[in-house]
């Protein structure tokens, strides 16, 4: 099963009225309806005209809403891949995307630098360990020496 979008709410967020017929010229010229959207998008206006019979596949709608500078959830709402269900995640992958709390029970409610969910209280906590780790470390010299010296090196494997 494949999930399509329609073609009406991208062309409303770009403020296009595609009309019941397209390719419509303004009094000066310019394209409007399907050819404005052919236009901006950069495809054909028959593909336009196509894929409002039958809908965006999940890379169009993503590619031509970023054409048009928007991101799908500006176009489709907040929630517009609940419409791919079992269609782009794998199954695990979908479990792990339903999960709306940590391990240890806080919600997530943060993303760290690499796009990925994360509990702020965790994060909090890890921050504090390492910085008392750090202090340990800056204060007592010979620690961080015992730490280095006891790691294995490449040479003593063979």
């Amino acid at each position: 099963m494949t999930a399509t979008f329609p073609l009406d709410p991208l062309a409303t967020a770009a403020g296009i009225v595609l009309g019941q017929i397209g390719g419509q010229q303004a009094a000066d010229g310019t394209p409007g309806g399907i050819a404005e959207l052919a236009l901006r998008i950069g495809v054909s206006a028959s593909t336009v005209k196509r894929r409002r019979v039958t809908g965006l596949s999940w890379d169009e709608a993503d590619d031509w809403a970023g054409a048009l500078g928007y991101l799908p959830n500006e176009v489709w709402g907040p929630r517009w891949y609940d419409d791919l269900e079992g269609v782009g995640l794998p199954p695990a992958a979908a479990v792990n995307a339903a999960k709306t709390a940590c391990p240890r029970g806080h919600a997530y409610d943060a993303v760290d630098g690499r796009g990925r969910r994360c509990c702020r209280t965790c994060w909090r906590d890890r921050q504090a360990a390492h910085r008392a780790r750090s202090a340990e470390e800056s204060a007592n010299p010979q620690l961080a020496q015992v730490v280095t010296a006891t790691q294995p090196t490449l040479w003593d494997a063979a």
